[in-house]
């Protein structure tokens, strides 16, 4: 924090993100004794605990399922419904999670019983009329999907990460293309040499500018987050736009001031 002349504006949105809140309700569970930790291990009656375990084993399914899903390359999310009170209507696109999800409750007794709890409460309260789903946490949302994926993205870049380090150096390629938005993405790749060659794609990041001065931050922070040393790279690669091969502002004759022992393809 270093804007101090407006510091209760910016607490004011700390306070209002979700960031803040997920941390404070992790705190208060904890300070009750009703975080997964404490309910897993505490006194707590038998059937509450019971309940704990199944929830704790749907989310595991639901793990394992993002994860087949991203190694095989396929979309998560579903053409038509993915609400919770459609889940037992075969002729629904639920998308390639929740068909999967499904799949499996056919030959799990615990995940099938609490898809069949989600259906029948997630039917209640759309019968009653009420707006958002209450309450009721299925396990199975797009946000479980989105967390998994968050933490699975974290754990593959502290691998990257700790196999660059052992290789001792490094080179990068970087290239931009257009989604179907026409909102440019910049692609980090990283490339490394163990016993084999290594490439690694670690980042892709809307470009928020397009010159080599924006582009060698991007880099840098692209390399601080994975913790890695920006001098132990000697190679980058680009391709051979203005704002790349520029002799005096691109992003190569840039980065070479920092940087000049690095070779550029």
């Amino acid at each position: 924090m270093k804007d101090w002349k407006h510091v209760h504006q910016r607490v004011e949105e700390h306070e209002k993100s979700n960031a803040h809140k997920n941390c404070a309700e992790a705190y208060f569970l904890r300070a009750s004794k009703a975080d997964i930790e404490s309910l897993m291990s505490g006194s707590q009656m038998p059937a509450h605990r019971e309940q704990v375990r199944k929830r704790h084993q749907v989310l595991k399914h639901a793990e394992d399922v993002v994860k087949v899903i991203g190694n095989r390359g396929l979309s998560y999310r579903g053409m038509h419904s993915e609400a919770a009170y459609a889940l037992d209507d075969t002729g629904v696109d639920h998308g390639n999670f929740l068909e999967l999800i499904t799949l499996l409750g056919k030959y799990d007794m615990r995940l099938n019983e609490h898809l069949t709890d989600c259906i029948e409460e997630s039917k209640k309260l759309c019968h009653s009329g009420a707006r958002g789903r209450g309450s009721l946490n299925t396990l199975l949302s797009k946000n479980t999907i989105n967390a998994v994926i968050i933490r699975t993205h974290h754990i593959i870049q502290d691998s990257i990460s700790s196999d660059v380090k052992e290789a001792g150096v490094f080179s990068v390629q970087i290239d931009t293309t257009q989604d179907i938005t026409f909102q440019d993405k910049c692609t980090v790749i990283i490339r490394y040499v163990t016993i084999v060659i290594h490439e690694r794609l670690v980042a892709v990041v809307k470009c928020e500018a397009s010159t080599g001065e924006y582009f060698v931050q991007l880099l840098t922070e692209v390399i601080q987050k994975l913790n890695l040393d920006m001098s132990r790279c000697i190679g980058n690669a680009t391709g051979g736009a203005s704002n790349m091969q520029g002799q005096y502002r691109g992003f190569f004759a840039l980065l070479s001031t920092h940087f000049p022992n690095q070779v550029h393809m």
